[in-house]
């Protein structure tokens, strides 16, 4: 297994769950069971709006991974700012601070990420500044969703299945024309059920401007809903957490066969998402060699 690769890879789908780890009003203190905060029982056959609040403005997290292999542990700090304006658009923003950076590269650097208000799991938008005092400029970011999947991408030539340049596929207006785009929706999925969506990384510069991206930025995510379990966590154990398995898998291009695309090796991800807290853990697998990559843990908001 190359390790490496599997980082760069999936740094943005643990980061998808990472980002959005300010929800809720939980107790950080340790060792004890966590209830959820609603009074009425929820159904555990249901993914319900309690397990995917919005952060709440002014609480923090401070977030752990530890990779399995080789055994590294790196963190983020998450602030929940309320809510913000990106592209025209209200959703709730969190700004991330990072130290030994597994999320967006080495070294420390500050984010300001915008989350889908109805499914405040994922992002919607990102705005990544440069550091002061280096003259570049700060990298703009839209993240879309459709349910369109990798292997209609390929079918359809939307995004190239040989690219002999050797070069990114540029995601312009002409190919995002070609996929119709929706709001990713998670609540009310019934155990066993999955929904599948296709996420788009858009580099952009002015706001509403995305026409450099590249195609490859590009992942399918399935999520399949699981009921409702115990998870223990380093700050104590959440009774009821929703547990939410999740398939991922990107487009590759193979440049040992002529620069044909491949989906890649896909991963597994597992989401524990605590009532009125939201998400409290995460963990990878590497689907093919069945061994566990990463664990990440969030202590409740305070």
């Amino acid at each position: 297994m190359q390790w490496n690769q599997g980082r760069t890879k999936f740094a943005m789908a643990a980061a998808a769950f990472a980002l959005a780890a300010c929800g809720g009003d939980g107790d950080n203190s340790t060792n004890v069971e966590h209830t959820a905060p609603t009074p009425q029982a929820s159904d555990p056959n249901i993914l319900g709006a309690e397990c995917l609040p919005a952060p709440v403005a002014g609480t923090k997290r401070h977030i752990s991974a530890s990779w399995i292999l080789p055994v590294e542990v790196d963190v983020v700090d998450v602030a929940a700012l309320g809510t913000a304006t990106f592209d025209a658009g209200d959703s709730p923003a969190v700004e991330v601070k990072n130290s030994a950076n597994v999320f967006f590269g080495d070294g420390e650097q500050r984010h300001t990420v915008y989350l889908h208000a109805q499914t405040p799991l994922l992002p919607a938008g990102a705005i990544t500044y440069a550091a002061a005092g280096s003259g570049a400029a700060d990298k703009r970011y839209r993240f879309e969703y459709s349910s369109i999947t990798l292997s209609d991408l390929l079918a359809n030539n939307i995004i190239a299945k040989v690219d002999p340049s050797g070069e990114a596929v540029v995601w312009d207006n002409a190919r995002r024309a070609r996929v119709k785009m929706t709001t990713p929706a998670l609540v009310g999925l019934t155990t066993g059920q999955s929904k599948t969506y296709t996420m788009f990384k858009q580099r952009g510069g002015a706001p509403g401007q995305y026409l450099s991206t590249a195609g490859g930025a590009v992942i399918e995510l399935t999520f399949t809903y699981q009921g409702r379990e115990n998870v223990a966590a380093p700050d104590g154990t959440y009774a009821n957490a929703c547990k939410v398995a999740v398939d991922v898998k990107n487009i590759e291009y193979d440049w040992r066969n002529g620069g044909n695309a491949v989906i890649g090796t896909p991963y597994r991800s597992t989401v524990w998402l605590a009532p009125g807290v939201g998400p409290v853990r995460v963990g990878l697998t590497d689907v093919v060699e069945g061994l566990p990559v990463i664990d990440l843990f969030m202590p409740a908001a305070r």
